[in-house]
């Protein structure tokens, strides 16, 4: 080597980078471990990423000038292996799916034996008769009560209100446009895939409980009916607070619930509209392209649970095969999808990890068992522009 050569070699002062390459293109010394500093800079920590603004509803008119209140702070095996996984899962899916239809079957042709036109006929009776009490009720209690509706809106839809900003905090609007499209991990995938089975259970349950409530409608109807006629009774002689709270929260979403479409004034509730408009910040989702809702509902409505409603015995199973193949078969279908993927998912992290695990713990006896192969120079050369090629050449 010439003098420039050798001065170049053992120059400490630092080289420009090369860039385009994974190791430094940089000459001088190797790096050593360093002394301490008299002082170190804090660690490079970033917290957890701020959320967004909550993008749910559009804020509603403020009803009434309400007081402040408090505010509370894969390797070719394994992709094999996981397609025909997914497979099996299909075929198993479709016996559990054949065995959910027969026993649908069954419970709807024993309702139905229940559900006569007679028991419609009664149960609609009952339910005209305590649509008038109820109107007669509303009177009362809304003369007892002149403030009664900023009463309700300051004191009681407010606390629905911090329940759906909580839930609109917690889970977001499930809207899919407000669901990122990107990831860049496994566990960013995994995280995606939970929230997504989150959100086909919630469906799936909302659906399932809908035709749970019309497995059996001459009971429910008549449990409700039964339970309605006691809430009467007790407002009449209950306190303005208690009145207020069971005749506006609890006995007439509970008769709403279970009124008969309105198709004629025979069946049209004679409850005007304004003493339903209530805690309107607070929106349901509705979905009931088969009749019954089996969409999101207010706090206010899940009070309430899911009840089957009055409607004619022959129009029966229209509505329990309406639910059955638009409603509960894609729900339940869609449910068993997430739950392979997120399982899938699980299992890929899991074989990534141990993959990693395994190769450090053999990486040595791995390289040793490498470097001891016979290795032909002949055609191998560092990469043009490489740290290998200018090693080389002071080399030479």
């Amino acid at each position: 080597m010439n003098n420039d050569t050798n001065q170049q070699a053992v120059n400490p002062a630092r080289q420009p980078k090369q860039g385009g390459h994974c190791c430094p293109g940089e000459d001088g010394p190797a790096d050593q471990p360093k002394p301490p500093h008299e002082t170190c800079p804090p660690p490079d920590t970033q917290g957890e990423p701020e959320l967004p603004p909550v993008e749910g509803p559009a804020p509603c008119k403020v009803a009434c000038n309400c007081p402040p209140a408090d505010s509370g702070k894969p390797d070719c095996f394994d992709d094999l292996i996981n397609v025909q996984a997914r497979v099996i899962s299909e075929a198993e899916r479709a016996k559990t799916f054949k065995a959910d239809l027969e026993a649908l079957l069954q419970k709807a042709k024993a309702a139905q034996g229940e559900y006569t036109s007679e028991k419609y006929k009664q149960l609609l009776e009952r339910w005209k008769q305590q649509d008038n009490d109820i109107v007669d009720l509303i009177h009362r209690v809304v003369c007892a009560n002149p403030c009664w509706y900023c009463q309700l809106e300051c004191q009681v839809c407010a606390l629905f209100n911090k329940v759906r900003d909580l839930e609109l905090q917690l889970n977001g609007d499930g809207k899919k446009e407000h669901r990122y499209s990107k990831t860049y991990s496994l566990y960013d995938q995994r995280y995606w895939l939970e929230r997504d089975l989150a959100l086909k259970q919630a469906t799936f349950d909302r659906v399932k409980a809908v035709l749970t409530a019309w497995e059996k409608p001459a009971g429910d109807i008549e449990a409700v009916l039964n339970d309605n006629q006691k809430l009467i009774v007790a407002i009449k002689s209950a306190d303005s607070a208690q009145a207020l709270y069971d005749l506006f929260i609890k006995l007439i979403p509970s008769h709403l619930a279970i009124a008969p479409p309105a198709t004629s004034p025979a069946t049209t509730t004679g409850i005007d509209k304004k003493y339903t408009q209530l805690c309107c910040c607070d929106q349901d989702d509705p979905d009931d392209c088969c009749g019954p809702d089996v969409g999101e509902q207010t706090v206010r409505l899940r009070l309430q649970g899911r009840h089957a409603y009055l409607v004619d015995p022959a129009q029966y199973f229209t509505i329990i095969c309406c639910l059955v193949k638009s409603r509960y078969l894609p729900a339940k279908d869609e449910l068993a999808k997430a739950e392979g993927l997120l399982s899938s998912k699980v299992a890929e992290i899991k074989r990534v990890s141990d993959e990693i695990k395994s190769r450090i713990e053999s990486l040595e006896k791995t390289a040793r068992a490498e470097l001891a192969k016979p290795f032909d120079c002949t055609n191998v050369k560092p990469v043009e522009d490489s740290p290998g090629q200018q090693q080389q050449q002071q080399a030479n």
